[in-house]
């Protein structure tokens, strides 16, 4: 009898499901609890680790206990979603707990294990391999990572996943670049911009596709609002690349794609 799928999405507001079903995950400690055993991607992750990663260094006396009790929850919902097969995903394992076993997968994991496979494809000469799979692997994005999820342990991932999220985005748009796709990065990097207004890779990457599209004073205006943000924000000047791009866009010359990615 083929394994019941038990997936835990964390690429935006935290899912678990069995067999695509949703199923109720609890209360907001129970959330951090399974988000930190999915952050162990797999690995044993230790009870006193999960005790810091819910409560901090104001853990009762009675976390350990606690932590049982959140893990018996989950595995009982598994249980009502789709029996004791299923919830044996959630294994105990001294010196704590994992998720493991052919039915369980995370986005998170695959997001990585993607991300990781289409930099080799790129460094092996196959940007346009690497750039389906990074379209690939940015799909299951929903939001924020992590985005309901309580404890400073799991934000702290989740700023890194966003950090990486931010790289795969301008990876795939400097491959967009190349092969001469400049609507795809606007439209990859257009609300990256507006999240992340100080990002000036992805301000650079923006601007060389205005520029390939003829649209000089777009790409010039967006140089002139990071500037002004990055001066607001931070009192600091753009880098030297976007500084150069902007010299060479005043003087009415259009800079190489090549040269700028």
């Amino acid at each position: 009898m083929t394994a019941a799928a038990v997936r835990v999405s964390v690429l935006g507001p935290m899912e678990l499901t069995v067999d695509g079903r949703p199923v109720a995950i609890g209360a907001p400690q129970t959330r951090t609890v399974l988000a930190l055993l999915a952050l162990g991607s797999g690995g044993v992750v230790p009870v006193d680790r999960i005790v810091e990663g819910v409560w901090g260094e104001r853990s009762p006396r009675s976390a350990v206990l606690k932590v049982q009790g959140h893990v018996s929850a989950l595995r009982k919902a598994l249980c009502a979603a789709g029996g004791p097969d299923t919830a044996a995903v959630l294994v105990t394992r001294p010196p704590g707990y994992q998720l493991v076993g052919p039915g369980y997968c995370c986005d998170m994991d695959e997001f990585t294990g993607s991300a990781r496979q289409a930099s080799a494809l790129a460094a092996a000469g196959d940007p346009e391999a690497a750039c389906e799979l990074l379209d690939q692997a940015l799909r299951p994005w929903r939001g924020p990572a992590f985005a309901d999820v309580p404890g400073e342990e799991v934000r702290l991932h989740a700023a890194r996943l966003e950090q990486l999220r931010s790289i795969a985005l301008e990876e795939k748009a400097t491959h967009d670049l190349r092969r001469g796709r400049y609507w795809a990065v606007l439209e990859d990097l257009g609300p990256e911009l507006d999240s992340n207004p100080l990002g000036e890779r992805a301000r650079e990457l923006v601007i060389h596709a205005y520029l390939r599209l003829g649209q000089r004073h777009a790409a010039l205006a967006c140089y002139e609002t990071g500037r002004t943000l990055l001066q607001d924000e931070l009192g600091i000047s753009p880098g030297q690349s976007l500084q150069r791009l902007a010299r060479l866009i005043r003087h009415g010359a259009t800079p190489d794609v090549e040269a700028g990615v």
